[in-house]
């Protein structure tokens, strides 16, 4: 049930993702070399989603959470970008 219940919360955050992008308002949220801070990243979907679409704003990313388990499926499904 957990794979299940993952994967439409994945969707659903990528498809609200691709909306904001699609109106602009993600890419004027972030300055060149911005900083940003991820609280209660999960799996690290927001950071995902910001280092496969902004690439050339060279975003530094750090996500923190309370949840081992979810800093660890950050950590598998984002390997090398994590630490």
């Amino acid at each position: 049930m957990k794979h299940i219940w993952s994967h439409t919360c994945d969707q659903h955050t990528f498809a609200y993702f691709e909306s904001l992008d699609g109106q602009g308002n993600l890419r004027a949220a972030f300055a060149q070399n911005a900083r940003i801070l991820d609280v209660g990243c999960g799996p690290g979907n927001l950071t995902g989603f910001i280092a496969k679409h902004y690439p050339d704003l060279q975003l530094s990313v750090t996500g923190v959470d309370c949840s081992e388990k979810m800093l660890d499926e950050a950590r598998k499904l984002y390997p090398g970008k994590t630490d």
